[in-house]
């Protein structure tokens, strides 16, 4: 049997790994050819002046197939290289044959890809799906829950994207819990719009929020009707908190804290 096969590393111009296969003869130079197979090594050689911007190393050599396949396998696994992604692999032998498969055994795979396997998880309601997924990618529960999936579609997706919309209304959320923690206020309660603007004002100012506040700001906060009471003589109008925006989130975080 012959020991013609070996496991190379391809190497960006700060010494980040991109990339592991495995090959014989000059199979590796296809990194520096703009042409292959995987796309995200094309698109790092010609955003960084093509040439051989991207360093080759082997790191085994003298090897069957078998045993280049496996080592490939495992290198992958170990070193997690920026653009090995299922379905781009050199070695058939180490291609998972299913995406499920793939999270099993290690492989890194494709945000996108991922992400969208997830959520067709979520809509045709197969829990086992969900669980391989989850117990690899757990983000994505939140990711998805808390931008809904036709915000998700809207952002095509993009990993960054996501990110930023998600720690946004994360910590809109937990501004939300903060502020209405100090407002005390419940439903069945009688407010003016003065005492409003006072109140929250107030608590702004504790939270180190600077943002002036309006009557009309009452709504980000409460689900209220207009109301008239009678408060020393005088027909007062106000409003009457008949509910809270996000009471039930507001439940489940005050008693998990």
């Amino acid at each position: 049997m012959t020991k013609e096969y070996y496991v190379y590393g391809a190497y960006g111009l700060h010494g980040e790994l991109l990339y592991i296969g495995k090959g014989s003869g000059n199979r590796y130079q296809h990194c520096n050819s703009g042409i292959s197979s995987n796309k995200a090594l094309n698109r790092y050689y010609f955003a960084n002046g093509e040439g051989m911007c991207i360093k080759v190393r082997k790191l085994h050599t003298n090897l069957t197939n078998t045993e280049a396949s496996r080592l490939e396998t495992l290198e992958i696994k170990s070193l997690q290289p920026l653009f090995n992604i299922v379905g781009v692999f050199d070695s058939n032998n180490s291609k998972p044959s299913c995406i499920y498969e793939a999270i099993k055994q290690g492989f890194i795979i494709d945000f996108k890809k991922i992400l969208k396997e997830y959520i067709n998880s979520l809509e045709t309601g197969c829990r086992d799906k969900q669980d391989i997924i989850l117990s690899a990618y757990p983000e994505l529960h939140h990711y998805v829950t808390t931008l809904g999936v036709k915000r998700i579609h809207s952002l095509r997706y993009r990993k960054k994207d996501i990110e930023i919309e998600y720690d946004y209304l994360v910590r809109k959320q937990e501004n939300l819990y903060k502020v209405l923690s100090k407002m005390k206020l419940k439903s069945g309660d009688f407010i003016t719009g003065a005492e409003f603007v006072e109140k929250l004002t107030s608590v702004y100012q504790s939270l180190g929020i600077d943002t002036k506040v309006t009557t009309r700001m009452i709504h980000q906060y409460y689900n209220v009707k207009d109301k008239f009471l009678v408060i020393d003589g005088k027909n007062t109008r106000g409003y009457k908190i008949t509910s809270i925006v996000g009471e039930n989130e507001l439940t489940k975080k005050a008693n998990t804290d």
